[in-house]
């Protein structure tokens, strides 16, 4: 019998630039000057700087800094309100939000806000990506952050495999794992990374009933071809929970988002 899914309900999210979230808008002519910007949802698909140049909004850094886990919605970087909640749930609520000195890979760091979250929560982050334009504004973010002597992007090929055995206590991904041709192979490396008492936080998009399904084709429509697009099952979960010992399983309705929080089996450790 598989791990017990628990559902997320989540409340109606606050407008995008609230002053809750500590985002300036600057006026449209001195835009082209500010550096850089949180993404809403709806430009989530554009480059982050073409899109901060078309918002027109800035980030204080210095609060995201001095309290990250209450900007979120930064770092999340795309994906709304539902992403960030997840990404609530697995850090502050299962890690507990504090992981100074912790050795945290982040398999697809792609623009780097999460890695360099981890890192501004204390942690040593190696953040591993295919696609070099990531690494190279993964990198740019270390630096606005402040945290590139705790957080380090390398460019990786797709395998794990160079990386050395038992050197991390967190295996973080956030939409990567669906995208592998391999995932029985990818979830064994992660397992020989992991030290004693390793953790694991998943967070994939999932399939879903017709009627999400339905609705993800017509939001995107004439931008994605859903006979290329993947999503995690049931299978899925089943095949995580073969390799890890699964502590938490969330899943929220729509849209279908898993978030799946385990330890390396046979430990019987707790993060240091």
């Amino acid at each position: 019998m598989g791990p017990q899914i628990s559902f997320l309900r989540l409340p109606r999210p606050p407008r995008p630039w609230s002053a809750q979230t500590g985002w300036v808008r600057v006026p449209p002519e001195q835009s082209h000057e500010a550096d850089p910007f949180v993404l809403p949802p709806s430009m989530c698909d554009l480059p982050p700087r073409d899109a901060e140049r078309r918002l027109g909004l800035m980030i204080e850094y210095d609060r995201i800094r001095e309290a990250p886990l209450s900007h979120l919605d930064y770092f999340t970087e795309w994906g709304g309100h539902t992403w960030t909640r997840m990404v609530r749930t697995g850090v502050a609520d299962f890690l507990g939000g504090n992981l100074r000195d912790l050795r945290v890979l982040e398999i697809g760091a792609r623009y780097g806000r999460l890695s360099c979250m981890f890192g501004l929560l204390g942690a040593r982050v190696v953040g591993v990506d295919i696609h070099a334009h990531y690494i190279e504004a993964a990198r740019e973010e270390a630096c606005k952050l402040g945290v590139t002597s705790r957080v380090e992007f390398v460019l990786s090929g797709g395998d794990l495999c160079d990386l050395p055995s038992q050197s991390y206590d967190l295996v973080f991904s956030k939409s990567v794992l669906v995208l592998l041709p391999d995932l029985e192979k990818t979830l064994s490396e992660v397992d020989r990374l992991l030290g004693s008492g390793g953790r694991i936080v998943f967070i994939e998009n999932g399939l879903g009933g017709w009627l999400a399904q339905f609705m993800r084709r017509m939001r995107h429509r004439g931008r994605w071809d859903y006979s290329r697009v993947n999503y995690f099952t049931p299978e899925h979960i089943r095949t995580v929970d073969a390799v890890f010992e699964i502590e938490r399983l969330v899943r929220s309705h729509f849209p279908p988002i898993y978030l799946i929080c385990g330890r390396k089996r046979g430990s019987g450790g707790v993060l240091r």
